[in-house]
């Protein structure tokens, strides 16, 4: 009896320690996991999620906000959106923030 407990009480604390090594199958091999540091913002704060072109304009997703050239967002003021970058300004310095992954380019023509 004495050992049933044991063996129980063993088994329930390995549950989390195999749980934290899984990955998720229905991810492709190479995705970022959570925590990742391309899933995370950059050191800024601020994360472009994607660039919309549309005819000539061009816009940024930025921390889930619409912003365009000469917006402002947090403490930066966009200065230049281009097809895989935006910079910024903020504090005096100009911040580049890449575009991760090339899938979050929208051309939208009429």
């Amino acid at each position: 009896m004495f050992i049933k407990i044991i063996g129980c009480a063993l088994l329930c604390m390995s549950v989390p320690v195999i749980s934290a090594t899984l990955t998720d199958p229905t991810q492709p091999y190479d995705a970022p996991q959570y925590g990742d540091s391309q899933t995370t913002k950059t050191t800024t704060g601020l994360q472009l999620d994607m660039i919309i072109k549309k005819q000539q304009t061009r816009f940024a997703i930025i921390n889930n906000t619409i912003v365009k050239e000469g917006d402002r967002i947090a403490d930066a003021i966009v200065i230049s959106i281009q097809a895989d970058r935006v910079i910024v300004i903020r504090r005096h310095t100009k911040q580049v923030l890449p575009l991760l992954q090339k899938q979050n380019r929208i051309q939208i023509s009429r």
